[in-house]
């Protein structure tokens, strides 16, 4: 079998090989011919004659072999289909012994072969029969160049059978021909007469005419291409900045010059047009690149030539702001160098100080946070200096300490009152629902805890709003008045309210309508006289701010002339000025002081009258500051106006504290006295008559005490309210005796008489407090003052004793409770001044201990402790000599001055990423020479500039 195994590899390798070779040589006669339509039908007919002879089937080549060699007998094909299905027996060895032992012939299988072979010979044989000539053509010249890119002329010229191409000339004349482009691009143009070659790439290309022999050659060269220019961009050396690298567009400042240049092409050389030594204005720098003789110019950079500018810095925010708050501040600046020095000018109390916050090292931008202090007035301006010594400044930020009235105006008076008058008509609301449809349904009962805890949280926050606004006044009166009304507010409207509030959880337990419409009803009463508290503390804020703009106005006055006698005699109309401006704002606050109820009008209008002639002279002597002519007569005119106008001013001020005080006093000491006449009188005569005298006595305090508690803060509402009840009581007095109920009327008219005693000692003690109060603040009135006041305690002393009557003690009660609130009044205005500590300490103790003898003379046995009553009581007044003696030992008053801490601090210091601003800054100046742009884009061009340097 292995001499089968050959002759089979040798069939297999004969068949296929003589199909391989001679389609091959046959396609390749086709191709030369240009028959390439015919190449695709031989070979099919190639595959399917190897598909017919299949030279891979070996059963197929055994048959081939059994009928060429007839000694076989079929013995080859049966061991064949023995072994291929794997028999293993003695007969198949003997067979195959036998088949090995004869001699097997092979003979090529040439029948099979012939189709295919006589048919590849006539394919062959025509395609070498030569066809008819063609005309020939010739190319002039036979090799031509161009670059990639450009375009070569062409032209036909036929005489007789030839056709001349001339590459490089172009004539119209001439017939029509299709000239075909062979190479790395393939195309076919048709010319008539003359034509052009174009739009080729680099290559090597080969041109033939259709219906003529003959070809010429074009070799097409890739064109000279600039890659760039690398170098430097280098600064004037005074600038001090380092070089640059080279860019397609570049920016440079004048005097810059350019070094280290380097073309890079694929050219044969190359050379820069137009370059400049020194960059003076914006230049286009080119470059010539020659290849094979030819040059092509391409732009190589740009150069925008600029100046040196000034840097540019922005504060924000700018402007006036009151404060109540620290001011958060951001200081940006930028220079198109790099920046030197970047700082704030302040001005305060009269002087300019300079703060610089940077930078470290130079940088073209950098940006500051700051945080200013709102305790003082300060101008703040930015300014910035770059390497070169040009400065530039910000716009102003003046920043000025919001009123303590101001804030209390804002978030207390205004804003709490309407959330009180809110929840007092939501109460009302809830009330007459519930009377008309007496159902609690959850609805409603959610509705009044709403209410409720809305109305805890408003008395929260007024109380949160007096603390702190009270820990930040600095103005002894102010800080009283705050006092006395956060006293005020703890004593009867949180008593009252939590009363008010608790009942109304009670009846939301027992779920009964009426008593919860009962309890709203009480809240909502509650809630009245909660914003009635807020409107008087309104109107005696008013009263304080009216005041105070008086007082103001006399300090102003003072400094104005002050400064007026420094300056006179000197030329400096920038401080007279100043100096107008001044006076120009204290009229106007004259003129806000017209409608003040109690001030002198007379005083008012001489007032007015001395700051006109003030302000004429003050105007005589810039005009002739100016002219060069005398301007001091007009300056000492204008110093003596101011002077007057001060005096005057101050004399006012004092009347009008005066006399507020002293009408108040008065009145209240007529209340107390005729509270007092009530009483004696209801207890003589306890008849009907007596009681109708009793009521509209009664009406007539009710209304006067309820308008001297909006003057005066000392005035207290409880004295309106006691009056109101004893009114009540004297009412129910009047209806039982009418009714023939004699023991009931007296009991109303005694609980009358009980409440016209406590009004009697409560109006005494608030004159007692007024009058102290409105004393003077030096240091020989406190003297006075505590020794007034050890006076009083050793009087209260000499009262005490077993023996005395409640009705005594209460009134010593009252009279203790009067010097208490005056001490702590006078104790307010001497922390304000800086007084002593030896005597601050003494006067904190002896408060501490009032407080602690007002709590004793209340509890119910002080009767019997009436020995360390007195006991107290002279502790108490030697502190008060204590404090008198340190406050001798120092009758001057020294003027103490802390140390001031900067008014602002830096937070944060950081730079910006650079911003070509000047590139934006050159295209709005273009835009704005040929007048483009409008009014509206000139404005939006302004904000983005703003915040380019924010």
């Amino acid at each position: 079998m292995r001499r089968v195994e050959r002759f089979f590899i040798v069939h297999m390798g004969l068949v296929v090989g003589v199909h391989i070779l001679l389609g091959a040589g046959v396609v390749m006669l086709l191709l030369r011919r240009g028959w390439v339509w015919l190449i695709p039908p031989y070979v099919l007919l190639t595959f399917l004659s190897l598909m017919w002879l299949k030279p891979w089937d070996k059963r197929r080549f055994i048959w081939y072999l059994e009928e060429t060699n007839p000694d076989l007998k079929e013995r080859l094909i049966s061991l064949y289909e023995l072994l291929r299905r794997g028999v293993n027996h003695p007969s198949v060895k003997r067979l195959s012994d036998d088949v090995s032992s004869l001699a097997i012939r092979y003979r090529p299988h040439a029948r099979a072969l012939l189709p295919f072979v006589g048919l590849s010979v006539l394919i062959a044989l025509a395609a070498m029969v030569p066809l008819p000539g063609r005309p020939p053509v010739r190319f002039v010249p036979p090799k031509a160049e161009m670059l990639e890119g450009d375009s070569l002329p062409i032209t036909f010229r036929r005489v007789g059978d030839t056709l001349t191409v001339l590459l490089g000339e172009r004539d119209s004349s001439g017939g029509s021909y299709v000239l075909r482009i062979e190479g790395k691009v393939k195309r076919s143009v048709k010319v008539r007469g003359g034509g052009w070659i174009s739009d080729l790439p680099a290559g090597k290309y080969t041109l033939k005419v259709e219906g003529f022999s003959g070809r010429g050659h074009l070799n097409v060269l890739a064109r000279p291409v600039l890659y760039g220019v690398k170098g430097y961009i280098v600064p004037p050396s005074y600038m001090g900045l380092s070089k640059r690298p080279l860019q397609r567009e570049n920016v440079a400042y004048e005097g810059s010059t350019l070094s280290d240049l380097k073309i890079e092409h694929n050219g044969d050389s190359a050379r820069f047009v137009n370059l400049p030594d020194t960059l003076r204005e914006d230049t286009e720098v080119f470059v010539e690149v020659f290849r094979k003789g030819k040059g092509h110019r391409y732009l190589a950079f740009k150069v925008r030539v600029i100046g040196d500018n000034p840097p540019s810095v922005a504060l924000q925010p700018t402007g006036l702001i009151k404060a109540e708050e620290d001011v958060p501040a951001v200081v940006a600046a930028y220079d198109d160098i790099a920046l030197k020095d970047v700082g704030i000018l302040i001005l305060r109390d009269g002087r300019w100080s300079r703060e610089r916050l940077g930078p470290q090292r130079k940088v073209p931008n950098a940006s500051y946070d700051l945080l200013f202090s709102s305790g003082d007035t300060l101008k703040v301006v930015a300014y910035a200096t770059d390497v070169a010594g040009q400065t530039s400044l910000s716009d102003t930020l003046i920043i000025m300490p919001k009123g303590a009235e101001e804030i209390l105006r804002e978030k207390l008076l205004s804003q709490k009152t309407d959330e009180v008058e809110d929840l007092e008509r939501r109460l009302k609301d809830l009330q007459e629902e519930l009377e008309v449809s007496q159902n609690l349904s959850e609805s409603v009962r959610r509705d009044v805890s709403q209410v409720m805890d809305e109305t805890e949280r408003a008395y929260r926050e007024i109380q949160e709003t007096l603390e702190r606004i009270s820990a930040q006044v600095k103005d002894p009166e102010l800080a009283r008045l705050i006092t006395e009304v956060q006293r005020l507010f703890k004593e009867t409207a949180e008593r009252e309210l939590m009363e008010a509030l608790k009942k109304l959880q009670e009846a939301l337990k027992h779920a009964d309508p009426r008593e919860v419409a009962e309890a709203l009803k009480n809240l909502r009463l509650n809630q009245r006289q909660l914003k009635e508290e807020l409107e008087r503390f309104k109107k005696l804020l008013e009263r304080y701010a009216q005041e105070k703009r008086l007082k103001d106005l006399t300090e102003r006055l003072q400094s104005m002339a002050h400064r007026q006698a420094q300056i006179e005699g000197k030329n400096s109309p920038y401080e007279q000025g100043k100096l107008l401006n001044d006076l120009e704002r204290a009229q106007r606050t004259l003129d806000s002081l017209r409608n003040v109820e109690d001030i002198d009008r007379k005083a008012l209008a001489a007032l007015d009258s001395l700051l006109r002639s003030a302000k004429r002279s003050m105007e005589s002597a810039m005009e002739k500051m100016k002219r060069g002519g005398n301007f001091k007569p007009d300056q000492s005119d204008a110093r003596k106006s101011l002077q007057r106008a001060a005096d005057i001013s101050q004399k006012t001020y004092d009347n009008l504290t005066e006399r507020r005080m002293r009408e108040v006093v008065s009145k209240l000491k007529e209340i107390g006295d005729a509270a007092a006449f009530l009483d004696q009188r209801l207890d003589r005569e306890p008849d009907s008559a007596t009681v109708e005298a009793a009521k509209r006595s009664l009406l007539q305090m009710e209304a006067e005490l309820k308008e001297l508690s909006q003057k005066n803060v000392f005035v207290s509402p409880r004295m309106t309210k006691l009056a109101r009840k004893a009114y009540e009581d004297l009412e129910a007095a009047q209806r039982r005796m009418s009714s023939g109920e004699r023991e009931g009327a007296l009991q109303h008219i005694k609980n009358a008489q009980s409440l016209l005693r406590m009004l009697s000692l409560m109006a005494s003690s608030s004159a007692q407090a007024c009058q102290n109060a409105g004393g003077s603040t030096g240091m020989e009135a406190y003297m006075r003052q505590l020794a007034r006041m050890a006076g009083e305690q050793r009087s209260i002393s000499q009262q005490m004793g077993e023996g005395m009557s409640s009705q005594e003690l209460a009134e010593m009660l009252a009279r203790q409770m009067a010097l208490r609130k005056a001490l702590e009044g006078m104790l307010q205005g001497m922390k304000e001044r800086g007084l002593p500590s030896d005597a601050l300490q003494n006067l904190e103790e002896a408060v501490r201990e009032m407080r602690e003898l007002e709590r004793q003379m209340q509890s119910p046995d002080a009767i019997k402790r009436a020995n360390d009553l007195k006991r107290r009581v002279h502790r108490i007044t030697i502190r008060l000599l204590e404090a008198r003696k340190a406050l001798r030992k120092q009758r001057t008053e020294p003027k103490y001055e802390a140390q001031r801490p900067k008014p602002f601090k830096v937070v944060k210091e950081y730079a910006k990423p650079v911003i070509d601003r000047r590139k934006i800054s050159e295209i709005y100046r273009k835009y704005l020479r040929e007048g483009k742009l409008s009014p509206e884009e000139r404005k939006a061009y302004e904000r983005y500039m703003r915040a380019v340097l924010e």
